[in-house]
């Protein structure tokens, strides 16, 4: 991650920077969750949030998708999703990151929180 901020710190040249991110060939799914999961922080470094949540959304809705990143994966996208204007998305996301962590983990519960005062629940 550091190494792709400070490649588009330098050069400006967004390829480059996502490069370090590029799936090696045969990856397997957790593999390839992580490397989303970390292309989409490099994204949003970017200032691109709706790329990052692009980028991370498949991996966390897909069905059978177990990885133990997952419940941090939501917390995140419903990060992106409120920053993007999507507050319900970001509502549901939270939500379901919530139910998936364990209990009081403190990163999905103030992902719910964030997305309860972006919808203007509170």
């Amino acid at each position: 991650m550091e190494l792709s901020q400070l490649i588009w710190m330098r050069t400006g040249d967004k390829a480059a920077a996502l490069a370090p991110f590029l799936p090696p060939e045969g990856a397997q799914k957790p593999l390839l969750a992580l490397l989303a999961y970390l292309k989409s922080q490099a994204l949003e470094f970017m200032n691109e949030p709706q790329e990052a949540l692009d980028t991370v959304l498949p991996m966390v809705i897909r069905d059978g998708f177990s990885s133990d990143l997952r419940a941090m994966m939501l917390a995140y996208a419903a990060q992106l999703a409120a920053q993007t204007g999507d507050a319900p998305g970001a509502v549901a996301l939270a939500g379901e990151a919530v139910r998936l962590a364990q209990p009081g983990d403190p990163g999905a519960l103030e992902a719910e929180v964030r997305a309860l005062l972006a919808n203007g629940e509170y």
